[in-house]
């Protein structure tokens, strides 16, 4: 074939949460956790198009997170719920290429051999907020509000300095909904999403 591209990848995921909670019909219902990963990326890419070039790359990424959440009656009809959570994420990435550049004027591949080595840290906290009321029996509406951060990172295949690292990815979330439940055996649900995200 005139092109091809072959990537090969190596992946190993460990995570561990651990959280304790209030018990069953208390005042106040609440939770408190931490999270734990560890993931590594081995990856071996290849990719020819009459001149072959290669890459070789390990990933590494590391997050560590908090986090908590509590919800009280307000009325006999109204809930509300507060959730609030902490990460600190590290990465990492090692990274060899081999390619060509086609430069003018004659545009003949010149071969070029590029190294990057670097780390990154990011930190992010994410809120919630839901209300929940009960309109009726078997009829509940839910108003829910949240603020995440997805972390930046490497990309093992770019030689751009200006591509190479990405920044966070911030979403605002907000949801309604409807629940109409008019038996324990079906219900219908009815919802409507709007994300705003920036650095996407």
């Amino acid at each position: 074939p005139a092109q091809t591209s072959i990537i090969i990848q190596d992946q190993i995921e460990w995570s561990q949460e651990l959280r304790v909670e209030s018990v069953q019909d208390s005042e106040i219902d609440w939770v408190l956790g931490a999270f734990y990963s560890n993931g590594e990326i081995d990856g071996d890419a290849t990719r020819s198009f009459g001149v072959t070039e290669k890459t070789v790359y390990n990933l590494e990424s590391k997050n560590i997170g908090v986090f908590g959440s509590i919800a009280k009656d307000l009325t006999e009809n109204d809930n509300l719920s507060l959730g609030l959570r902490y990460d600190h994420f590290e990465k990492s990435m090692n990274r060899s290429k081999d390619g060509f550049d086609f430069l003018p004027p004659t545009f003949a591949p010149v071969p070029y051999s590029d190294e990057f080595s670097g780390t990154d840290n990011f930190d992010s906290i994410s809120p919630t907020l839901n209300w929940e009321r009960k309109i009726s029996e078997g009829l509940t509406a839910n108003l829910r509000a949240t603020y995440s951060e997805k972390p930046g990172g490497f990309s093992a295949y770019t030689t751009n300095p200006n591509q190479i690292s990405f920044s966070e990815e911030e979403t605002f979330s907000y949801e309604i909904g409807v629940l109409f439940a008019p038996t324990e055996s079906w219900g219908l649900n009815f919802s409507a999403f709007h994300n705003d995200i920036e650095n996407y």
